[in-house]
């Protein structure tokens, strides 16, 4: 091992037991780059290098032109429970937040209507919402429902859970859901919302919501981010 390697090693294990030591708590930005290469007497090539080995390791992380601050708790996600974002968010005691992006009628994609079995070009609701955590966007949803089956959903309140919407004002309810849990680049349309930068590997989980009958409801195409996630299973 070369000495640059060794001094980029020795600075993130001194900045590992800073964070241990909680001399700098979730969600606070840490030194700039240029004030670690001075502390540290060394180049800033350097010290990023040790800052990008502690975000791979999901303990920082990095905001588009405001510099690293120290990743929270990740939210525990139990795909067994029926749980929606800000259950999981309140029942572990943290801050959360939904937005809506956009919303509106477009023309389904062919597996989107494959999924959802409506006729290939039919109709949709296209809903884009952001999720965040104490502040910070950790979650971009792409939520995807006929138009024909939900008339005046867009006039809804669609920041709320959609699941309890569907139920009350439309009398569909979700009994099972279909999930599929993979590694992906995050959408291009996902990179501004959540502030990284395009490339940016998450977690990518897609659903198909099924009523009682077992007929989809709805298909939903989440993005988050690695570092604010752990998927938890409990078997019996």
């Amino acid at each position: 091992m070369n000495d640059q390697n060794k001094q980029y090693l020795q600075i993130r294990n001194q900045l590992v037991a800073a964070l241990a030591a909680e001399r700098f708590k979730a969600q606070s930005k840490l030194p700039s780059e240029r004030e670690l290469s001075e502390r540290y007497g060394c180049t800033r090539v350097t010290v990023r290098e040790a800052l990008m080995q502690m975000e791979a390791e999901g303990l920082i992380y990095r905001r588009n032109r405001r510099g690293w601050f120290v990743t929270p708790p990740r939210l525990v996600f139990s795909p067994t429970r029926k749980l929606n974002f800000m259950q999981m968010v309140d029942e572990q005691n943290r801050q959360g937040e939904t937005r809506v992006a956009s919303a509106e009628v477009v023309i389904g994609d062919a597996d989107t209507c494959c999924e959802l079995m409506l006729v290939p070009g039919e109709k949709i609701y296209e809903i884009i919402r952001i999720r965040s955590l104490e502040g910070r966007p950790v979650l971009y949803e792409f939520i995807y429902l006929s138009q024909s089956r939900f008339p005046d959903l867009l006039d809804q309140p669609l920041a709320q859970s959609l699941t309890v919407l569907l139920q009350d004002h439309y009398g569909e309810r979700i009994a099972r859901e279909q999930i599929r849990i993979t590694s992906a680049t995050i959408d291009p349309r996902a990179t501004e919302a959540l502030e990284v930068l395009p490339g940016r590997s998450g977690v990518c989980i897609r659903r198909c919501r099924l009523n009682p009958k077992g007929e989809p409801v709805e298909r939903d195409v989440e993005y988050w981010l690695s570092d604010a996630i752990e998927v938890q299973v409990d078997t019996h």
